[in-house]
């Protein structure tokens, strides 16, 4: 299990160096969609890979693109980046939500999705980083303090709300 060690994630030009994010997205029945993208380059956004991101990012049952929060892309780099530093190696992240309508998720609400989700505003994920177990991936997020984090059972929740801390109680992803 990778224990995130802000000691050992030392990186001095960790905030302005070039963002790449590498994202991956499974839908059932369809092919696996990912982008390895540098979305941030000389102090601003890459339109066109900003726009891509967003689209990685849609609301996947009703196929609806959503402008996406910048600075839930900037922490999902944090996060990847530090994984890269404890481990030397780049390992994707794998999306199972970004944004939601609120038709889709209504649906979610029985699961236990909030009402007013940060989905909804295009300020949340559900991730999951492969070979790292989600209470590290939540250690990670925390340590930023740049919104909510929540525990699944098989997925981390991020978003760039509120700060908060909570456990999920949807057994889904």
């Amino acid at each position: 299990m990778l224990i995130p060690q802000i000691g050992h994630a030392t990186d001095n030009d960790f905030w302005v160096r070039d963002r790449e994010l590498w994202v991956r997205r499974a839908r059932p029945r369809r092919e696996l969609e990912e982008f390895r993208v540098v979305y941030w380059s000389g102090g601003r956004f890459d339109a066109n890979n900003y726009v891509r991101l967003c689209y990685l990012f849609r609301d996947s049952n009703e196929d609806v693109v959503a402008e996406i929060d910048p600075r839930l892309f900037h922490l999902l780099f944090g996060l990847q980046r530090w994984v890269q530093l404890e481990t030397g190696r780049l390992l994707p992240i794998d999306l199972t939500s970004g944004y939601r309508t609120p038709e889709h998720n209504s649906m979610l609400i029985a699961e236990g999705a909030s009402p007013t989700s940060e989905h909804l505003n295009g300020r949340a994920a559900d991730i999951k980083i492969p070979g790292v177990q989600p209470g590290a991936v939540v250690s990670m997020a925390r340590f930023f303090e740049m919104g909510g984090v929540g525990i699944y059972n098989s997925f981390t929740h991020v978003d760039v709300g509120r700060v908060r801390a909570f456990t999920g109680r949807r057994p889904r992803r």
